[in-house]
């Protein structure tokens, strides 16, 4: 029975320890709109720094796989190469949200592999969302399926669908606690039922 739990505890921290998306961003209609919803802090190691730059506005280029959210300061942004995905996310050109709203200015650029951040960056978490009212997935030129881009220190996904995300799953941490304690209660169970 031990042996089985140490086993189990080896397999969730086995989990734990895997790699995931620190930045997740979901594309989804939402009724008569289009929504885009991104969270997730960014580990930018592994990346070079190249310049400083401007992010003028909140937009995306699907057909570039290009998507800026201009943040809430003027827009001013460190400039980084050497993520590694895919050059495009449909065949869309230019399209501007009309909402938006973020707390740091960011832009991903997959065909230079290019990635801005707002040059305030703390390394917590970036939060923006936009809405393009009176559009489909189709109609922004947006091509359903997960994309995926990366570098020595963290990754982006980009989930598009045609449905709201689901509610999240238990993280593996999570996952960790919840065996823990009932890895006790086994030993707990186990120590009265020796006593009696």
């Amino acid at each position: 029975m031990f042996k089985r739990v140490l086993v189990s505890v080896f397999i969730v921290l086995i989990m734990a320890a895997t790699s995931h998306a620190a930045m997740i961003i979901n594309v989804y209609e939402q009724g008569s709109d289009v929504v885009i919803d991104g969270n997730g802090a960014l580990n930018l190691t592994g990346l070079t720094y190249t310049t400083s730059g401007f992010l003028g506005l909140d937009w995306m280029r699907p057909a570039e796989a290009n998507l800026q959210a201009y943040g809430p300061t003027d827009g001013s942004v460190d400039v980084y190469s050497g993520i590694a995905g895919p050059g495009t996310f449909g065949s869309g050109w230019d399209a501007t949200p009309d909402s938006a709203v973020s707390n740091y200015a960011f832009g991903l650029d997959g065909v230079s592999g290019g990635l801005r951040i707002d040059d305030n960056y703390l390394g917590d978490a970036i939060i923006f969302s936009q809405t393009y009212l009176s559009e489909t997935l189709a109609s922004l030129g947006l091509t359903t399926g997960t994309y995926v881009w990366s570098w020595a220190g963290d990754s982006i996904q980009m989930n598009i669908d045609f449905t709201p995300p689901l509610a999240p799953v238990p993280e593996p941490a999570t996952m960790l606690l919840l065996g823990s304690g009932v890895a006790g209660l086994a030993g707990l169970r186990r120590r009265a039922a020796s006593k009696a």
